[in-house]
């Protein structure tokens, strides 16, 4: 596991089932409609539950090598798992936390999204130019979102909304081992948000196993006597 100093612990579709009996859960986008994630301060924002946490995929089609710019470089304390190669395919997944702006909230949750987390993107300056760099993604990129028919706002310029140092973050620790991620996340009242994007490598799927039917596998068996009583006569 890679110790990531500071707010910040880091080691290394897809479920996004609740691993543990902590209080709190994933949640999700709608399916259509609009998702406001600049701010619940007006009371137009996407709100969620005090221990509760808005999870979706973001970006698929996407290689490592896209988006190494936006994890580790200067900041310090972003990391990506060593050795990958910079052609494995990625998806991008979003984590947003906005409990109610009066009394803030704080996340305790572990979730398992089905597959090898790569990189963690938590520092504002970097979130906000990943929201940039929207406007000019690979081809053959895919905005999921997009894809089910939702609208996302996203908080570009937001000071203090990444779940990490320089983000706001000072009370935030993420502790990400493979496939499954533990937020331990502190929102004071009347703050912003946390907010972070998981680089998360696209599983291949293992060619199917085949199991012939008895009718089948009676049929070799025949094909294998016939072949044997042949070498037998000759």
């Amino acid at each position: 596991m890679m110790k990531l100093m500071g707010a910040i612990a880091l080691t290394g579709v897809v479920g996004l089932a609740a691993v543990s009996a902590q209080a709190g859960s994933v949640v999700s986008l709608p399916l259509t409609g609009l998702a406001d994630l600049t701010d619940n301060n007006d009371g137009t924002g996407t709100t969620t539950g005090d221990g509760d946490l808005l999870v979706f995929e973001e970006y698929s089609n996407l290689t490592l090598g896209d988006v190494l710019s936006f994890v580790g470089g200067s900041s310090g304390y972003e990391e990506v798992v060593p050795g990958v190669s910079n052609d494995t395919g990625v998806s991008i997944f979003y984590l947003h936390y906005d409990p109610d702006h009066k009394t803030g909230g704080n996340l305790n949750l572990t979730f398992d999204l089905g597959a090898e987390v790569l990189g963690f993107i938590g520092v504002d300056g970097l979130m906000n130019s990943f929201d940039g760099f929207m406007s000019s993604m690979p081809t053959g990129a895919v905005h999921l979102p997009g894809a089910t028919a939702t609208s996302v706002l996203y908080p570009t310029g937001r000071s203090a909304r990444g779940a990490g140092p320089g983000g706001g973050g000072g009370r935030d620790l993420t502790t990400i081992f493979g496939s499954e991620v533990t937020a331990s996340w502190h929102v004071p009242k009347k703050a912003v948000m946390d907010t972070a994007r998981l680089v998360v490598r696209n599983e291949v799927a293992p060619p199917p196993t085949v199991i012939p039917s008895p009718a089948a596998a009676g049929a070799g068996c025949v094909l294998l006597g016939l072949l044997a009583a042949r070498r037998s006569r000759l």
